[in-house]
């Protein structure tokens, strides 16, 4: 499986940049989709986790109907009511999840570290986990709204931060931790010609279609990576 991601227009990956705002618009209100996905490798006997994916899927809140609705249209036209993900998806039917997403695209963002095991690190292992947070999830949201701040005509920009709930990040103390990693991210960025507010929120990607996209997003690094990666092993 080659170039899957590459596959769409350039415009997937444009510098950042957004449309005019009128002069009567107050408030611009954006959502960031966040899913992960894990590159697994084949070690002997065992899969070994290679990589660790984080897309970010930025939208502005007025598509997010006509995302909803294109996205049903396509990606559910069989009328399926399992949730597609993209390890269980062609590569055809995650081609057209991003093709869809593209047109309501405000910015995609990707990021890679290796996987690691936080059983290794011992006393220091809640420590790690707050660096790898920190790493993985905040830094690059602080880079969107620096960006999303830079391009706004707006006195005030609202971020929903959505990201698919698992077992540890929707209960305390994870929840109230980012929730204020946030707070203290939207204070950072704020200046006196723009107010940033983020809202914080976890949901079940099943009722999500943002979600899904971001793991169609992630799925489809993941791809391009293993395909990378065997490429590489073959010489």
């Amino acid at each position: 499986m080659r170039n899957l991601i590459y596959h769409l227009k350039p415009r997937l990956y444009p510098p950042f940049k957004l449309m005019e705002k009128t002069t009567e618009a107050n408030v611009e209100h954006f959502k960031v989709y966040i899913d992960e996905s894990i590159l697994y490798e084949q070690q002997e006997e065992m899969m070994i986790a290679r990589c660790f994916i984080v897309a970010f899927y930025t939208i502005k809140a007025k598509d997010i109907e006509r995302l909803n609705c294109a996205y049903k249209q396509t990606i559910y036209a069989n009328k399926a009511t399992h949730e597609k993900k993209s390890n269980q998806v062609s590569d055809k039917t995650n081609r057209q999840a991003l093709e869809i997403a593209q047109n309501y695209l405000v910015n995609a963002t990707v990021l890679e570290r290796s996987a690691i095991d936080y059983s290794q690190f011992g006393a220091w292992e809640k420590n790690m986990y707050l660096s790898l947070e920190l790493l993985s999830y905040i830094q690059p949201i602080k880079n969107i709204l620096l960006q999303l701040k830079n391009c706004a005509k707006t006195a005030e920009i609202i971020v929903d931060v959505v990201i698919d709930r698992t077992s540890q990040n929707c209960i305390d103390p994870c929840l109230s931790l980012n929730k204020q990693l946030l707070d203290r991210l939207a204070q950072e960025v704020s200046d006196s010609d723009n107010c940033v507010v983020i809202n914080y929120q976890t949901v079940d990607s099943k009722e999500s279609y943002g979600i899904q996209v971001a793991d169609m997003f992630a799925g489809a690094y993941r791809k391009e990576l293993s395909s990378y990666y065997i490429s590489e092993e073959s010489f």
